[in-house]
């Protein structure tokens, strides 16, 4: 019957495909995902750790740690020169908003 209706064929077809094709995904994805994400997690914890552990026998204020935690954070994560929404003046139009509620006219 399916046969001849090609029709029917192939939308069957894409269907069963499609289900497939997001369950065997999902699986990888939450696999692949996690395993990343605990190497990930486990690598940043133990270096802010010792960090941190490291600091505190030197006697340093907590004021100071933070402040080295801060700075360690943003040696392994650059800032970025340019954020996107700075290039379409949408920072404008926030910093617009913002004047205009603090001078009362929003």
């Amino acid at each position: 019957m399916l046969s001849q209706h090609p029709i029917y064929l192939s939308v069957c077809l894409s269907v069963c495909l499609s289900v497939y094709l997001s369950i065997y995904l999902s699986i990888y994805l939450s696999i692949y995902l996690s395993i990343y994400l605990s190497i990930y997690l486990s690598i940043y914890l133990s270096i802010y750790l010792s960090i941190y552990l490291s600091a505190r026998l030197k006697h340093f204020s907590t004021n100071q740690i933070v402040r080295l935690l801060y700075n360690a954070f943003w040696l392994w994560h650059p800032r970025p020169k340019c954020l996107p929404w700075q290039k379409s003046g949408a920072i404008s139009i926030w910093k617009a908003v913002l004047v205009g509620k603090h001078h009362g006219m929003a």
